[in-house]
């Protein structure tokens, strides 16, 4: 097996098989949708098997007066970490700023979302 990172906790080999080693942990933005209502986490029963796979409820068009809901999925996010949406109209103008709350722990994968009247 090879790591491909340089560092202290490479035991393995002493070099990076990278050209410009990334840092080992980036934040990334997996995915984002919109919703009408919060995400529901899938289940699985005592046995382990699956009972329910939750939903996402996607949906992407909204009237007036709807709330709208903003999910994303987040790859490694880190502890204190936050989570902003700035929600613009079809010009670019920013109408609004969503923020969720700091991390209590660090992620290796998260789902967050935050909520907006339409």
């Amino acid at each position: 097996m090879i790591d491909p990172f340089a560092g202290a906790c490479n035991l393995k080999n002493a070099d990076s098989w990278w050209e410009s080693q990334p840092p080992y942990s980036e934040t990334r933005v997996m995915a984002l949708t919109t919703a009408s209502a919060p995400p529901v986490s899938s289940t699985c029963g005592t046995d382990g098997r699956l009972v329910d796979p939750g939903t996402y409820n996607r949906k992407s068009s909204f009237a007036a007066g709807e709330t709208v809901w903003f999910v994303s999925n987040i790859r490694e996010i880190p502890l204190g970490g936050r989570v902003h949406y700035d929600v613009r109209d079809p010009s670019g103008t920013i109408v609004s700023r969503l923020d969720n709350s700091p991390a209590t722990e660090a992620f290796l994968g998260s789902i967050w979302w935050a909520s907006l009247r339409h």
